[in-house]
């Protein structure tokens, strides 16, 4: 996969808005869908904004190559695929109800507060939370930047 490296302050302020509808593709996700799911967010965080716009550039290097991803895919391991997109320097939590709905937090250093989620699925749970979170961060860090004259 061929990464376009973009630092346009509207390419950011629309990754942003993508992340928010991502976030709702995962809560409202079947776990059918999940592969589906974890593939889009793929591209999505392949596609970001890196450097300057971005509050980790080196988010998208952290991300595993494309056939290792794929291969966590379609040998069923799903949680291993979304951990695999979550930043190393972030921490997370799983867990599930016993409504068997799943629930994953993520913390980002830098943010205050975890961002949590409930899903269908822990891959599902565990990809929203992390989403939330890097949005938070990608806005915090934007409006801090005083990159936010375009909102």
């Amino acid at each position: 996969m061929s990464q376009m490296v973009r630092d346009d302050q509207s390419y950011a302020i629309q990754w942003e808005h993508d992340l928010t509808e991502m976030v709702a593709v995962c809560l409202n996700a079947v776990t059918a869908d999940e592969t589906v799911v974890l593939r889009k967010v793929y591209s999505l965080l392949a596609s970001g904004p890196v450097p300057s716009s971005a509050p980790s550039p080196a988010l998208v290097d952290e991300l595993p190559g494309l056939d290792n991803f794929e291969s966590m895919l379609t040998s069923g391991a799903a949680e291993s695929a979304a951990i695999s997109l979550i930043p190393a320097h972030a921490g997370y939590m799983l867990s599930r109800g016993s409504n068997g709905r799943h629930m994953g937090s993520v913390f980002m250093p830098g943010l205050r507060d975890e961002h949590t989620a409930e899903a269908s699925s822990a891959a599902l749970a565990l990809l929203a939370a992390a989403l939330s979170a890097l949005h938070r961060q990608t806005h915090d860090h934007r409006q801090l930047s005083g990159a936010d004259s375009l909102n």
